[in-house]
């Protein structure tokens, strides 16, 4: 201010406080927490069957919590997160089917963060993983922002690249994933059941179509 003017002393001011926001706010991690289906599980209620099968195939379901103001500085986080889980080396170990973002604890973001929802859905179905947002609805301002950027409009989407569901909590998300799980188990089973049943038709009853669920499971 004293070797130039009042004016300019307060406009540079305030462009070093916002540097310095920027600075501070990309500093805080975005993912505050990850989880596999091993430890996040639904509040659903399943036979022990089911849940002895949920709780081995949980690994392929994979959750990241969010919190804070997502923007261009903190979302590159989330995206090289994404990026390492579809590494080859990393996805050989340990193979994903579902990535659920749980936006929570979000307080908003821009429209940079808003399409690197897009990049990281492209990305993802390069591996057929799906994509999952919990926490939030079209009407809050995180919905909002996601429609504006186009990653939730269901006219602009193809078959190849749907938007992503959207669930108002997590436990939704992953009963959806433990569904979705299971009906694949189910499937597996029936062909795994079928030739044998096709053999002897006839002679096996209810109880021993249960046995031979219960069976193919164990194996």
């Amino acid at each position: 201010m004293g070797i130039y003017d009042f004016v300019v002393g307060v406009v540079t001011g305030i462009v070093l406080a916002c540097l310095v926001y920027v600075i501070q706010t990309s500093r805080a991690p975005a993912i505050r927490a990850t989880y596999d289906g091993r430890v996040a599980e639904s509040t659903v209620r399943r036979h022990l069957v089911q849940r002895r099968y949920l709780h081995e195939a949980g690994r392929q379901i994979y959750v990241a919590k969010l919190a804070g103001y997502l923007f261009f500085g903190s979302i590159v986080s989330v995206e090289t997160k994404v990026r390492a889980l579809i590494d080859d080396e990393e996805f050989k170990k340990c193979p994903i089917r579902y990535f659920i973002i749980d936006l929570s604890h979000v307080d908003g973001l821009d429209f940079s963060a808003a399409g690197a929802f897009k990049t990281m859905q492209r990305l993802l179905r390069r591996r057929k993983i799906e994509m999952l947002l919990s926490g939030v609805t079209l009407s809050d301002d995180v919905g909002k922002g996601l429609t504006r950027a186009g990653i939730l409009d269901e006219e602009a989407a193809d078959q190849k690249n749907p938007p992503p569901k959207v669930f108002e909590n997590l436990n939704k998300a992953l009963e959806y994933c433990e569904n979705a799980l299971l009906t694949a188990f189910i499937q597996r089973t029936k062909s795994l059941t079928q030739p044998e049943q096709s053999k002897s038709m006839g002679r096996y009853s209810i109880s021993s179509k249960v046995h031979l669920f219960q069976l193919a499971y164990a194996l």
